[in-house]
């Protein structure tokens, strides 16, 4: 917690160290009735609440940065009807409702008058609840719902087991948010160097039109091969309707007409398998199979709401800060966007001058909003070699390939190539860096003093961005004489994304790899029967450690780097400054460590369970469990701080500790 609380600064209070707290409920009941010898219905409710009160302090944010994230209300209504025609056909029908929202809000001490602060220097944020997946800063409320029906007919011979079916579905999602403040500070070891201007309040709504997908599928026997071959058909559409967003004191209200088509996808996904069993004794056998899916997300609401016209606007904005006369109050016009240090101001220009105005910073490409077979898309492709080794003993091993498709990326038109500058930035000298630190990174761009703030993006597809997995599995299944079973493996592999296709200037590390040994895992169970009808079981898991230096997003270790750091290899100022020469505040978050190189310890666990039946007379039977997990309490680090600074290499979370449970099930 903050000693200093309600103001600008964070002192650490050592004796009241933050806390999580995880507040869980669920229930739910199901009703089946037989309509007839061949009919059946049912009926199936769930709900649940959840709130991580706060959420935060496990990523290292202190307790006022954090936020309480609620998840309510959340609850699945459905009903199924299943039809046996006759012996050989199957209908099956179903259909639901869900409602599926959130909320989050600021910790409980935090008052209306707080602001948010970022110290970058250690990577906390503190002062009122800050970053949310939207990037508007605030108080959210999320409500969703959607509707749900499914229907398949399937027709099954000796030798062929046909299916047909389809599913639908379609739904809304609404974002609001609204901050203590449209505005935070960035300090720099407690110096002012940057204001971030928020456009709020934040309001958004998207509507899931149709989501339909039809498909058919045939598993066919002939001798000893079995061939499994299905393709299906996908119909995705969304929109955002008439709103009104709110005005602010950056933006004024704006009203947005319906947009159709956010996306319009069409897409037609084939799929095969194949088992042969090679020898024709069931001892030896090749698999394989193949296909196309969609993406996860593109059956939702993430594309339409990240591609919207109300998100189409400028929401955030930076600009440089020097504090001249050390009252941390911002002496400028925070609604004008220019550069106002040569009148005596403290505040640089917007970074990005479309923000404030109703202009929108972003529009899709017709050929990624609309069109068949232009979806994200991944391919996936795996064969496997599976013998017994002896009897009631076998092993498997798997090679597995996926491959991504149709992935898109930002072409902002108001810049080109020739408007970036390079530089490189040096290393601090560390032990705990690669080699000890001290060398030079490269590759670095800088926009030109010209170009600075100008943003018009379009977003394109990128056939040259590319992300490949390659993996390999060996599995051991193995039940014998005494009872004993065994069964786990080995999973290892190897993943290669790709961002440096660019229509600027690519940036360092655009290339990620994650080797080998940052994908490997060993996972072990077994069960052992003991006298008195008494079972132990146990699970073994050896892992790879938490990534030092993480991919995707957080772009490895990652350094504050000034602009005096900067200037000698750019051979001028940060285009951020107030002149091309002189002094300037302005820093630079830059990755220094390549990402997927740098891993924690490998983590370990163990879990045990004893469980033992007892007979329940008339009553039935009763089956009582005890559950030791991480019985040797391993501390593994699943998170650390990856921002170089006095808290670099900080843990931020380690797995759960040792836990006991005592469970049972009662059968009559």
């Amino acid at each position: 917690f903050n000693k200093t609380p309600h103001t600008l600064f964070y002192t650490p209070d050592l004796d009241k160290q933050a806390f999580i707290s995880r507040r869980n409920w669920a229930s739910g009941g199901r009703l089946t009735f037989q309509g007839s010898q061949s009919q059946k219905f049912g009926y199936m409710y769930n709900g649940s609440y959840q709130c991580f009160c706060p959420q935060g302090p496990e990523f290292g944010l202190a307790p006022s940065g954090s936020y309480i994230y609620e998840l309510s209300p959340q609850y699945l209504h459905a009903a199924e009807w299943t039809y046996a025609a006759s012996n050989r056909l199957l209908i099956q029908a179903s259909g639901g409702y869900r409602q599926d929202s959130s909320s989050n809000d600021n910790w409980e001490s935090v008052l209306p008058t707080d602001r948010t602060v970022i110290e970058l220097s250690a990577f906390n944020l503190y002062g009122a609840n800050g970053t949310c997946s939207n990037c508007v800063q605030g108080n959210q409320t999320v409500p969703a719902s959607m509707t749900l029906f499914n229907g398949s007919v399937s027709y099954i011979t000796g030798s062929h087991n046909f299916k047909v079916g389809g599913n639908f579905h379609r739904g809304n999602h609404t974002f609001g948010a609204k901050p203590n403040y449209d505005d935070y500070y960035l300090f720099f070891f407690q110096t002012p160097i940057m204001i971030t201007s928020i456009s709020s309040p934040h309001r958004q709504r998207q509507e899931l039109d149709m989501v339909l997908g039809l498909y058919a599928q045939d598993s066919w026997t002939m001798d000893r091969m079995t061939l499994n071959l299905g393709v299906r058909y996908d119909h995705i559409k969304a929109s955002s309707p008439d709103q009104t967003r709110p005005g602010g004191f950056y933006t004024p209200e704006i009203f947005f007409p319906k947009r159709e088509n956010i996306p319009y996808w069409r897409g037609l996904h084939p799929r095969i398998g194949a088992a042969y069993d090679v020898l024709g004794s069931g001892k030896t056998a090749i698999k394989g199979s193949f296909g196309r899916y969609e993406m996860a997300d593109s059956y939702g609401l993430a594309f339409a709401r990240i591609n919207s016209p109300v998100a189409g606007i400028s929401t955030t904005t930076t600009r440089t800060w020097i504090d001249f006369d050390g009252d941390y109050e911002p002496d400028c016009n925070l609604k004008d966007g220019g550069d106002q240090f040569a009148s005596g101001g403290e505040c640089g220009a917007w970074h990005n001058q479309a923000f404030g105005t109703v202009l929108p910073i972003r529009s899709i490409a017709d050929d990624v909003r609309e069109g068949f077979n232009v979806s994200p898309s991944v391919w996936q492709g795996q064969v496997s070699f599976q013998q017994e080794l002896a009897s009631n003993v076998s092993i498997t091993v798997g090679y597995f390939r996926t491959w991504y498709n149709n992935m898109t990326m930002a072409d902002n038109r108001a810049t080109t190539a020739a408007d970036f500058d390079p530089y490189c930035v040096t290393q601090p000298v560390d032990a705990r860096l690669p080699g000890g630190g001290g060398s030079q990174v490269c590759g670095f761009y800088d926009v030109s003093f010209e170009k600075f703030g100008l943003v018009d993006d379009l977003i394109i597809r990128s056939p040259d961005r590319t992300q490949v997995y390659n993996g390999v599995d060996v599995l051991i299944n193995a039940r014998l004489d005494n009872g004993l079973i065994v069964f786990g493996g080995l999973n290892t592999g190897k993943t290669v994304v790709d961002n440096c296709p660019s229509p600027d200037a690519p940036q360092p590390f655009c290339k990620e790899t994650t080797p080998w040994r940052g994908d490997t895992s060993l996972k072990l169970s077994a069960i052992y029967p003991l006298p008195w009808e008494v079972t132990i079981s146990a699970t073994y898991q050896n892992a790879t450690g938490a990534p030092r230096s993480g991919g995707g997003a957080n772009r490895g270790t990652t350094y504050v780097a000034t602009n005096a750091e900067i200037a000698p290899s750019l051979g001028r100022n940060l285009s951020s400054c107030p002149a091309p020469t002189g002094a300037c505040a302005s820093t630079v978050i830059v990755p220094i460590v390549e990402p997927g190189t740098e891993f924690e310890p490998r983590a370990q666990q163990l879990d045990v369970r004893f469980s033992k039946a007892v007979s329940a007379g008339t009553g039935g039977r009763v089956r009582v469990n005890f559950d030791l997990y991480n019985i040797l309490n391993a501390a593994a680090a699943n998170s650390v701080n990856s921002r170089y600074g006095p808290l670099y290499l900080r843990v931020q979370s380690i797995m759960p500790g040792r836990m006991m449970k005592i469970g049972g099930q009662w059968d009559w």
